[in-house]
């Protein structure tokens, strides 16, 4: 039985894995933490992440660091996603990551991020026709159509919750014609970039805004999000947790069940995305897993980086 540890550093999060991994591979999860560290605020009007975005991220590494070490963690992935690869001063934030930390940062590109999302899902998950993975991050949303284990083709688009918040989303509460244009603008993204007729049985979605909304659906508490792991949100659901945000102001978000008080500023444009995803491929549900690329890129390191 071997430890290992997986931090992913996202537009919207900062989140910790720590896992045992047996002699056949399977994975015993052992701790998981997720922060809110917006290190993409402000990345839109400036290219560049911010002086207090990145240090949000430091504080972040080096509490998970520390629990890596009280855990007796051999082996330590971080890695950095939308918002790091998007900015001109990435190399700038990689090269204080280490000097203050010691440990390397890899910034993953869009397939990379799809490729490691598609192996999470997979290691606990099977569709037998042919299906949809969505990873619905902060600044960009990864889409990958699988079939059985094999993965069929990916995409990434950057149309992630905190993007789209920021550029679409100015009222509190959210007006309509905002919501509406958030709609027009997704929905032609997904037309121009996405196969219409793969055929898709299904869809599962990961990452904190499809959790997110799980939650707020069961009404399950943030300390039990496990809950959700393999769960369903039907699109009848998602619609009246859409009208419900709508009406409501960030503040009045904040006290609803399941969903983080610190998220409740994206996850409206979270949830335009999974209906909007829902809607081009027809989809009357949604399942939900809490196995994304965290878990992925470990099956990496253990493959041999096959």
């Amino acid at each position: 039985m071997i430890r290992k540890a997986s931090i992913d550093i996202g537009t919207n999060s900062t989140r910790l894995l720590i896992t045992d991994i047996d002699s056949s591979g399977n994975f015993i999860p052992i701790l998981t933490k997720e922060r809110i560290t917006r290190l993409g605020d402000g990345l839109d009007d400036t290219s560049r992440l911010s002086f207090k975005a990145m240090q949000r991220v430091l504080i972040v590494l080096k509490e998970y660091l520390n629990f890596c070490k009280k855990n007796d963690v051999s082996d330590i992935v971080v890695f950095a996603t939308s918002a790091t690869r998007d900015a001109v001063n990435r190399d700038e934030f990689i090269g204080k990551i280490e000097r203050e930390t010691g440990i390397g940062c890899r910034i993953l590109s869009g397939e990379e991020e799809a490729l490691f999302s598609f192996r999470g899902v997979i290691s606990d998950f099977r569709f037998d026709a042919d299906f949809l993975v969505c990873d619905i991050g902060g600044g960009s949303t990864e889409f990958i159509f699988g079939r059985g284990k094999m993965l069929i083709d990916r995409k990434s688009l950057n149309i992630g919750s905190r993007r789209m918040m920021r550029e679409f989303l100015h009222s509190d509460p959210v007006k309509m014609k905002e919501l509406s244009d958030l709609k027009a603008f997704i929905m032609g993204e997904l037309k121009k970039n996405l196969p219409d007729s793969a055929p898709v049985s299904g869809c599962v979605c990961v990452g904190g805004t499809a959790t997110t909304l799980a939650m707020m659906d069961k009404k399950i508490d943030i300390a039990e999000a496990e809950k959700v792991h393999h769960g369903e949100l039907s699109r009848s659901h998602l619609l009246q947790i859409i009208s419900e945000l709508q009406k409501k102001t960030i503040r009045e978000r904040q006290k609803i069940v399941g969903l983080h008080p610190e998220r409740a500023d994206v996850i409206l444009a979270g949830a335009v995305i999974v209906h909007c995803i829902m809607e081009f491929y027809n989809l009357s549900k949604i399942s939900t897993s809490l196995r994304d690329l965290l878990f992925g890129i470990l099956m990496e390191k253990e493959r041999g980086n096959e």
